[in-house]
């Protein structure tokens, strides 16, 4: 009985693990439209010591005259914006939110739904892979007492553009999008 019940918990997480490598596979539309577009947002995470700061935060970004919000969360390499219309840009909306906390709140107060205004020039073109032009980092660092959690912002370099088109280039829609870098 217990020999049955091992392996039936261990054809689960075969099954299961098989699942997640699958999902993390990326993803690029197929371009159907000339006027199509995608804006990559770069997001950097590093935690290197596995710290739980007991909140996790992330960022709506809002592109001026477009439905589509980009969620910028930790532990995520990218954002990706499929319906960002084409043209150029010189700020966008950024809506701070509180995602989790510990114990269950007692940290959302003012952190929750702030929204800040980042000036920022940019230029979405149609049919191309167009990346925002600074990158968001996020940190967790010991800190007496506890943790540390920040983001702070830097211009995106050659070598971020280099990692994410070298994630998408296995997919079967990247050839039919043009990327300048």
């Amino acid at each position: 009985m217990i020999n049955t019940t091992r392996r039936f918990i261990m054809l689960f997480l075969s099954i299961l693990s098989i699942a997640a490598l699958i999902s993390c596979s990326s993803t690029l539309p197929s371009l159907k439209s000339p006027d199509q577009t995608l804006l990559i947002v770069v997001i950097e995470s590093h935690n290197p010591h596995h710290i739980h700061s007991g909140i996790e935060t992330a960022y709506l970004l809002n592109v001026p005259n477009c439905k589509e919000n980009l969620f910028v969360k930790q532990g995520l390499n990218y954002a990706v914006g499929k319906s960002i219309s084409a043209g150029s840009y010189n700020f966008v909306y950024l809506t701070q939110r509180v995602l989790e906390t510990q114990g269950g709140g007692w940290s959302t107060g003012t952190l929750n739904n702030v929204k800040n205004k980042m000036d920022v020039n940019f230029e979405v073109r149609s049919g191309y892979i167009n990346f925002f032009p600074v990158k968001f980092i996020h940190t967790v660092s010991r800190h007496p007492g506890g943790a540390r959690t920040q983001w702070t912002f830097a211009p995106i370099a050659k070598d971020d553009k280099e990692n994410v088109l070298k994630d998408f280039s296995s997919n079967k829609n990247f050839n039919q999008w043009n990327v300048d870098m």
